[in-house]
């Protein structure tokens, strides 16, 4: 797998997040509402089966359900749900220990037990955002602390699960037998920072209210609301909206309208991803031809505008702190491209490379999706094409 480049991403939901967790409560009869303009709009029911798999949808459903912990700037996680935790390699296993003050947003308490039935329950009901095959069990110490066994060696267990695994109320879903079809009220009580208030399919539009009793302080806004904008920048600029995610080219001018600008870090990357199964993909020298043929910096400067950055030839963005440094560097150089593919049989004939009397050709699937799961114009494939095409490999663009 090779990575093309990673994006300029300006966060807004996750910084959202941060802001109304770490922000003390404020009086009673103060009103404030955020209002978040959003192209795409439906990102599905915000409950945790039926949000739709991707960022935007899996952050709708987060204001409502906590997970055990959550991240920030810092490399490590940070409490939500539980407010301590350690590992204990003799029993191969996580110990969590609750906050007390957590409740449901039907004023029961969270307990262990919710904590418990969550795994049992997306263990048999599978759920998309969390992979509970390294989990053997949950076993309930007290009604605030609950151990997690692991059945085999799992490094992200404390991201992807710790940190994913939206916690249920036991009371509720213990009598729901298929939580796709679960579209009751209940299915959207959480004991996160907002509750559930109402969510329009055809608007495309997401209402939440503060959750006074929430166990790291009220949040600071009364209401939260997602409506559909076809043009986010323009709604932001004509005062309709508080928020709004700008493309990384139009954040100066942004900016001189006199408005905040987050950014992020690149942490958003776009992938190349390889059929090993399939000749001469499944060739390591081949592979590495492509890595010299293509010229990563020509992504950033004509589909990013240069508001991005070449990423590391691993999986994970070069800025991260989990990033190797070992990860082997491939400087654009065409010309030794196809030398290494020559070494390979192909014979380069009116600029194609051929052998047995076949062309060497591509297929290339297309993405149409971009920075933070949102629809974009794909200009990286025909960038691709180019690029290979020079090197004499013919390619067929597929969307």
């Amino acid at each position: 797998m090779k990575r093309i480049l990673t994006a300029s991403l300006i966060l807004i939901a996750s910084v959202i997040i941060c802001l109304l967790l770490s922000t003390p409560a404020i009086s009673a009869d103060a009103e404030r509402e955020i209002r978040i303009a959003d192209k795409t709009g439906d990102w599905g029911n915000p409950s945790p089966y039926l949000a739709y798999a991707r960022g935007p949808g899996y952050v709708r459903m987060h204001f409502i359900f906590d997970t055990l912990v959550w991240k920030n700037e810092t490399a490590g996680p940070i409490p939500l749900l539980a407010e301590e935790w350690e590992y204990s390699p003799e029993e191969d296993v996580y110990v969590f220990n609750l906050a007390e003050e957590a409740k449901w947003h039907d004023g029961e308490p969270v307990t262990a037990d919710d904590v418990a039935f969550t795994i049992a329950y997306m263990k048999e009901h599978l759920y998309g955002w969390v992979i509970l095959d390294s989990v053997d069990r949950a076993e309930v110490i007290d009604p605030h602390t609950v151990k997690i066994y692991i059945s085999s060696p799992y490094a992200p267990f404390m991201e992807d699960i710790g940190g994913t695994m939206p916690i249920l109320p036991e009371h509720i879903w213990k009598d729901v037998a298929n939580p796709m079809d679960f579209v009751d009220d209940g299915a959207f009580i959480g004991c996160g920072p907002f509750k559930y208030a109402d969510f329009s399919k055809e608007h495309g539009s997401y209402r939440y209210e503060a959750f006074n009793e929430y166990h790291l302080g009220r949040p600071i806004i009364d209401q939260l609301i997602y409506v559909k904008a076809g043009d986010p920048p323009m709604a932001l600029q004509h005062g309709e909206v508080d928020f709004a995610d700008v493309k990384p080219d139009m954040a100066d001018t942004i900016r001189a309208g006199g408005f905040v600008v987050i950014e992020g870090p690149h942490y958003w990357n776009k992938k190349l991803m390889i059929n090993h199964n399939t000749a001469p993909l499944d060739n390591l020298t081949f592979r590495q031809a492509l890595c010299y043929a293509i010229n990563q910096s020509e992504f950033v400067d004509k589909s990013l505008r240069g508001h991005g950055k070449p990423a590391s030839y691993g999986l994970i963005s070069s800025e991260s702190v989990w990033a190797s440094p070992n990860v082997p560097d491939y400087p654009y150089n065409p010309g030794k491209a196809k030398e290494m593919i020559s070494t390979l049989g192909y014979v380069l004939e009116d600029g194609v490379f051929t052998k047995d009397g076949k062309s060497l050709e591509l297929q290339v699937l297309i993405s149409m999706i971009g920075v933070g799961g949102q629809p974009a114009p794909d200009r990286d494939g025909e960038i691709l094409k180019n690029q290979l095409e020079k090197v004499g490999i013919r390619i067929d663009l597929t969307s």
